[in-house]
């Protein structure tokens, strides 16, 4: 009784999210499509891109969202004159010009962008969720694509026991192995293919045990993945002392222990009695 009604409350929120009744539809066929997969098929990188171009890409959708990746947008032009573009459902003219190229699309639900990443306009990409800002130019970052294929900042999260309850192939990585953030992604996109074909494949694969969360999924096809992964300093996704905050609890909600304690300490005089360095104990 307990499961059919979570997958009534997933399918309502499924349903109300950015594509409707439509949307729902779609996911499913999404869901049922990959469940007898062992990998992805099909996924293409937009034709005629530039191999020497670069640039921040959005994919938002509902106009609160869109409304933030204009924002966002504004910062870049206000610090550099790295080139735009989004993916959305809603810009409204004056918008427009904030950005180099716009494509409106229309999303399934609300975390579609594993659908649109490969659509990026520019080879070297970098993504960035709706609720960023730049706080100074950062066009130096394109130069780590040619050394590595993607890069991504580590999520407070390192393994999560709720995910590892539920979904194997996310068990079976080693502690070691962090969760990334998915919210800031640079990309060579055509050598980033695999990365992005084994993420929409986990993503739907594990949609209904997740709720259509993509944190897990990232965590699983950056495991897999044949890309180079290169991990971004803190500096590049800097979140704020709210989200810290809610980490705190992961330990007590999620029946583990915290993301963040030490596993190795590293300073001179480990071993004296005398030593007062403080180290934050979880």
């Amino acid at each position: 009784m307990r499961n059919f009604l979570r997958k009534i409350r997933n399918g309502v929120r499924i349903a109300t999210s950015p594509g409707d009744l439509a949307g729902y539809l779609n996911t499913r066929k999404k869901i049922k499509a990959h469940a007898g997969l062992s990998q992805q098929q099909g996924l293409q990188k937009n034709s005629g891109v530039s191999g020497d171009s670069y640039g921040i890409f959005f994919i938002a959708f509902k106009e609160e969202f869109v409304k933030e990746a204009v924002n966002c947008a504004r910062t870049v032009r206000k610090h550099s004159k790295i080139p735009t573009a989004i993916c959305c459902d809603v810009l409204s003219e004056a918008d427009r010009t904030l950005f180099d190229h716009v494509e409106i699309i229309k999303a399934d639900h609300i975390r579609a962008k594993v659908d649109f990443l490969s659509k990026s306009p520019f080879e070297r990409t970098l993504y960035l969720d709706s609720d960023t800002e730049i706080a100074e130019d950062i066009s130096g970052i394109f130069q780590l694509l040619d050394k590595y294929d993607v890069a991504m900042a580590h999520d407070f999260a390192r393994k999560r026991f709720k995910w590892s309850q539920a979904i194997p192939d996310y068990d079976e990585i080693p502690d070691g192995f962090s969760e990334f953030g998915g919210g800031v992604i640079l990309y060579s996109l055509s050598r980033a293919q695999d990365l992005l074909e084994k993420w929409v494949y986990y993503f739907y694969k594990n949609f209904e045990t997740t709720n259509g969360w993509d944190q897990a999924s990232l965590r699983i096809a950056s495991w897999k993945t044949d890309c180079s992964i290169y991990v971004l300093p803190p500096e590049f996704n800097v979140r704020s002392q709210t989200v810290r905050d809610k980490t705190d609890t992961l330990p007590e909600k999620e029946g583990g222990l915290h993301p963040l304690r030490p596993r190795i300490i590293h300073w001179h005089g480990l071993g004296d009695p005398n030593d007062k360095t403080v180290i934050h104990k979880y």
